[in-house]
């Protein structure tokens, strides 16, 4: 806890993501399996342990950021929000940071790629950041009470 010990009371800690990517994914079914089991037990666990531990830091705030369940959301409904590629389809990028197998020097990178959920195989596009970025804003920032 040296952040505490440096003077760090607001704390927001990022539970995992869901985990079905293009590689796992089998189109109109969905995920080949449920891998998102494993990510939901951690964030419940990652939960009661901050509550745990907020009460042995006096004056600290930790707040779980979830970050889960809007990607869930978003990936479940991706149109109103502007992307229209399939969620199993990734705009592959190329080069030193692109991940997977899906992406390489074959394949074009896409001209429009505020459309889709995934860059490669693994990163997010811009307008996912950016709705992630207001969903924890708008939900996470307002439980620190910053003003009072």
């Amino acid at each position: 806890m040296s952040t505490y010990e440096d003077g760090c009371r607001n704390m927001a800690i990022a539970g995992l993501p869901p985990v079905c990517g293009p590689l796992e994914f089998g189109g109109i079914v969905g995920c080949l399996h449920n891998p998102n089991s494993d990510p939901q037990v951690h964030n419940r666990k990652l939960q009661a342990m901050l509550n745990e531990l907020q009460s042995s830091l006096p004056g600290s705030s930790l707040v779980y950021a979830d970050i889960f369940t809007p990607l869930k959301e978003l990936a479940s409904n991706p149109i109103p929000h502007g992307i229209y590629m399939p969620i199993n389809g990734n705009c592959c990028g190329e080069g030193v940071l692109t991940m997977g197998l899906t992406c390489n020097t074959l394949v074009l990178t896409c001209s429009n790629p505020w459309n889709y959920f995934l860059w490669d195989s693994i990163h997010p596009t811009e307008v996912v950041y950016r709705y992630m970025s207001d969903y924890l804003i708008s939900n996470v920032l307002p439980q620190f009470n910053l003003l009072a």
